[in-house]
């Protein structure tokens, strides 16, 4: 599933289409887990687009009368610009845009969805009302990790994934940055300490920032706007390495099942 440095890496792709006006709507008609509202092309046609946000998953694209386009790209959507996929077959929303622009939410297995929220609704709405806050931003420091961490006997990984407390994270970027701060997945959250805490803080923001600026990871179905996959899993140093040497110590990675997920780690570097 992309997370946040996928999603970002498209919402940056995507900022050719400001300014730009949508001149048709096409629509699959298929059922997502959400539905679009009955008149979704209505509140689109002839709009310009004025702005791109990214809040967790979801890419928000602003509309010139506040209403704002919500795309989620679930477990395998693409977002293209001016780029056609292999198959049209699973082609869910067409919007050709001014300058001859087209773009393109593609989604074979429709875990994602799209949406019409009112830029003043969405603080409130389901959607986003539970989301924890941003890692990339000041919000994520020693002392709000500290905070949920502090009375809880839970594994620290499950947490780091937990949307409701941090957003975007994800199982391959939670791995990554418990590496790097030489924490444990299977360390209970209230065991760290002052320093670890910080050390770990420091690497979830480092590893996502060189994600994104690798283009995200691209294991199955996940690419850039314009089709071209990313390159951040040519840096793993665990996620989906089990029974291979660690690069630093040569002790072989491990998975264990964690929350239903698979979970690598060091059992030497980690501790």
């Amino acid at each position: 599933m992309p997370e946040l440095p996928e999603v970002e890496t498209v919402k940056n792709s995507l900022y050719p289409i400001i300014g730009k006006k949508i001149l048709s709507i096409n629509t699959s008609g298929k059922k997502f887990r959400i539905a679009p509202p009955a008149n979704f092309g209505n509140l689109l046609l002839n709009k310009r687009i004025t702005d791109l946000a990214r809040r967790s998953k979801y890419i928000l694209i602003h509309l010139e009368d506040n209403n704002i386009l919500i795309i989620h790209l679930g477990m395998s959507g693409k977002i293209l610009l001016n780029t056609e996929p292999k198959s049209n077959k699973h082609n869910h929303l067409e919007i050709d845009l001014t300058g001859d622009s087209k773009l393109i939410f593609n989604d074979a297995r429709r875990f994602g969805l799209y949406t019409v929220i009112l830029g003043s609704e969405i603080a409130a709405h389901p959607l986003f009302k539970n989301l924890g806050i941003e890692p990339l931003t000041p919000a994520l420091n020693p002392d709000y990790l500290h905070e949920i961490f502090k009375n809880r006997s839970a594994p620290i990984k499950p947490l780091l994934m937990d949307a409701s407390l941090i957003v975007g994270v994800g199982n391959i970027y939670a791995a990554e940055s418990l590496f790097r701060a030489k924490i444990s997945p299977l360390r209970a959250a209230k065991s760290l300490n002052k320093e670890e805490i910080t050390t770990l803080c420091e690497m979830i923001k480092l590893v996502l920032l060189e994600a994104i600026e690798s283009g995200g990871s691209t294991l199955r179905d996940y690419v850039r706007s314009s089709g071209d996959i990313g390159y951040f899993q040519h840096k793993f140093m665990v996620y989906g390495r089990v029974g291979k040497k660690c690069y630093i110590c040569e002790e072989r990675i491990l998975n264990n099942k964690m929350a239903g997920r698979s979970t690598f780690y060091c059992p030497k570097c980690q501790f």
